[in-house]
């Protein structure tokens, strides 16, 4: 279940189409699935591709643009936002100066494309209000005498130009619009207002017409953009709207460039080459019609350059590099054996968990100033059985003469090593020790007071926050296998000078939950990868967690409403042509749940907690770690307006994915259904919790 933050009564009406909202979700769902299950590689891409092929056949049209819209809109790469009136206007008209009766019954706001019911009373309401009104197929009732009809013709002239003489202010006047005029008048104004919202064609962005300028296009990741005017066209990979840099991959590599630097290689074609043409109804491609077919044409190759995006996201992730660093003194051969022999097994459970995945193993071992072998290096390798025999020649002796360890040797060795082989996104050092590096700074001396020869620190001077921020700089991700409380002062410093949330604690004192561990941290480790790739470096968002499951009787129930996505019928209902309402109806129950009081698991942007529901069902509760659930912010009125601000947008993105997980749920059946046991698929179904 998804958990929504109580600060919301209503689901919010859905106004955009399901491919054109969840299509990259649905990838990310499908590739989950693909990883999920034994079925060769091709038979789950085969299978992808069929799907993505049905969801991008549907052009992405734009309510409102056909061939009688305006020569500027189709000049330009601008659209208006506002093209029709909206219910929210500010009216400025004294109430006794128009007809009360002009008011709709149902919504009791003035008239908005108002219709007259075909009861005997000819009542009229807005258009929109209409709609829930219908009790049959042919067949509707007036809401105020519950007489039948069946027609709503428009309201006649004189009502409309009553109700045209309404005076608004300009939509836009809280940015500074001074606009004061008649109803009738205002889209005419919001044509030419400098405050006016438009939408960029090409990245979607909302910007006002006086700063259109000054934009510059998102470059959303999946853009096929050019680079300073060179013919070559790449790909954004990364894109970041709070850097001017950009990642894009071209053919011959990944470069970074600067955002001025590059154009949107599908930039729109559909424009006017003279001002004569846009008087005459031509453009560069010869008539609107054609112009309106080119953008439909471009709006369906960036959907599925989207769509693509994601797979190779998940495929760049998924190449990995791990480098075991490992303390090799006497005291850790237990350690080292687990190692050896286990990493068959985690290869296995990789390989096993991502199909597609391909991974690169090396190996540190270091030991102290003064052993005869202080450092010894075997460098990233695809072969499992290299890795084992080299590990077979490793011993665990020496100390150096004290307790302390080579830690920033081990450390610098491994940051020297190839990090960039095979084009890895993922990559994850894992560091065993049961020692702290050098230095009485790093050392615990409650607990540590044992002799240390250089209490100063690393002998060749070693900087750890040098090192560690050198690590961080390639992208690697630091995993410490934690032994014993002696070293817990060295990583939280260490952490520190990384620049805070960058080194992750497991437990791996119990020598048999290695390979567990190291799978689980690797799995981890390729889900933040496809985070970051996805939307760009932001900043950490850590959250505290505990995997203790609660004494649930202990723990206070709480009452709250479940909205489930129903499964669509067909396959057909996600194809051209279908009614977007298919993979949008929803029902609601009312439960009770009790939650753990802190996550046992997060991600880049959501947490997931221990859940009972109804007494009895065991779940996972998993929520957005921007609000937890049910948390209550002392600093009261600032948090709980910030909170209400983002509650409709927070609430629609958890209805999106429950939709998205119904959508993958049925899929998964779909292709099951003619698999032979142990080669079928199952997906979760996900449901969303408002308290």
């Amino acid at each position: 279940i998804w958990l929504k933050q109580p600060t919301l009564a209503r689901v919010p009406a859905w106004s955009r189409s399901i491919p054109h909202r969840c299509g990259s979700r649905l990838c990310d769902t499908f590739t989950t699935m693909a990883s999920r299950t034994d079925r060769g590689e091709r038979d789950i891409k085969s299978f992808l591709a069929d799907v993505r092929s049905a969801m991008t056949r549907q052009p992405s049209a734009n309510p409102g643009d056909d061939d009688n819209s305006t020569p500027e809109v189709q000049q330009s790469m601008w659209r208006a936002v506002l093209r029709c009136l909206p219910r929210d206007l500010e009216y400025v008209t004294a109430d006794d100066s128009i007809d009360q009766n002009l008011r709709c019954p149902v919504c009791l706001a003035w008239l908005l494309d108002p219709v007259q019911l075909g009861c005997p009373a000819k009542h009229m309401l807005c258009r929109t209000c209409t709609s829930g009104l219908q009790v049959s197929a042919h067949r509707s009732v007036c809401p105020l005498d519950r007489c039948p009809f069946t027609e709503t013709p428009p309201a006649a002239p004189a009502v409309i130009a009553s109700l045209s003489q309404l005076q608004v202010r300009c939509p836009y006047s809280a940015a500074g619009c001074t606009w004061i005029g008649n109803r009738g008048d205002l889209l005419q104004h919001t044509g030419c207002c400098d405050r006016a919202l438009e939408e960029c064609r090409q990245c979607g962005a909302h910007v006002r017409r006086c700063e259109r300028l000054a934009h510059v296009h998102a470059l959303e990741v999946g853009m096929q953009v050019q680079w300073n005017g060179s013919e070559g066209v790449g790909e954004v990979v990364r894109s970041d709207l709070l850097s001017d840099t950009v990642m894009v991959r071209f053919p011959e590599g990944i470069r970074s460039c600067l955002r001025c630097e590059l154009v949107p290689a599908s930039w729109m074609t559909a424009r006017p080459s003279t001002a004569a043409d846009v008087n005459e109804g031509t453009t560069a491609h010869g008539t609107l019609a054609e112009a309106r077919h080119a953008v439909e044409n471009t709006n369906v190759q960036r959907r599925q350059a989207e769509i693509d995006s994601v797979l190779n996201v998940y495929e760049q992730a998924e190449r990995i590099n791990v480098c075991f660093v490992v303390d090799c003194t006497g005291s850790m051969s237990r350690h080292i054996e687990a190692v050896k022999t286990q990493i068959f097994g985690i290869v296995r459970e990789m390989a096993a968990r991502m199909p597609s995945s391909m991974m690169h193993i090396a190996f540190v071992g270091y030991r102290d100033h003064g052993d005869t072998i202080r450092l010894e290096e075997f460098p990233f390798t695809t072969s499992a059985t290299e890795f084992k025999n080299f590990v077979d020649t490793v011993g665990a002796w020496g100390s150096g003469g004290d307790v302390p360890e080579d830690v920033l040797g081990g450390l610098q060795t491994a940051l020297n090593l190839d990090w960039s082989i095979g084009g890895a996104a993922t990559r994850v050092l894992i560091h065993i020790g049961d020692a702290p590096c050098h230095g009485h700074y790093y050392q615990d001396r409650d607990c540590f007071t044992c002799k240390d020869n250089y209490p100063d620190g690393d002998p060749e001077g070693i900087q750890p926050g040098v090192l560690l921020h050198n690590l961080r700089a390639k992208e690697v991700q630091y995993v410490f296998g934690k032994i014993n409380s002696t070293t817990d002062k060295m990583i939280r410093l260490f952490d520190e000078e990384a620049g805070g949330d960058y080194i992750q604690v497991r437990e791996m004192r119990d020598t048999r939950l290695v390979a567990e561990t190291v799978t689980n941290s690797l799995h981890a480790s390729v889900a933040t990868t496809v985070t970051a790739l996805s939307a760009g470096r932001r900043a950490p968002n850590v959250v505290k967690t505990s995997e203790d499951i609660p004494i649930w009787r202990d723990v206070v129930a709480q009452d709250i409403q479940l909205h489930r996505c129903q499964q669509v019928s067909s396959i057909s209902d996600l194809c051209t042509g279908a009614s977007a309402s298919a993979t949008q109806r929803m029902c609601m129950d009312v439960a009770t749940v009790k939650l753990a009081a802190l996550p046992f698991s997060q991600g880049e942007t959501r947490a997931a907690r221990y859940a009972l529901m109804g007494g009895s069902h065991e779940m996972v509760a998993k929520h957005m770690k921007r609000a937890a659930f049910g948390d209550e912010d002392d600093d009261a009125e600032g948090a709980a307006s910030a909170a209400d601000d983002d509650a409709a947008a927070e609430l629609e993105e958890l209805l999106s994915l429950s939709e998205v997980s119904s959508v993958a749920a049925f899929l998964a059946d779909k292709f099951s259904a003619d698999q032979e046991s142990g080669k079928k698929v199952r997906f979760l179904e996900s449901h969303v919790a408002v308290p």
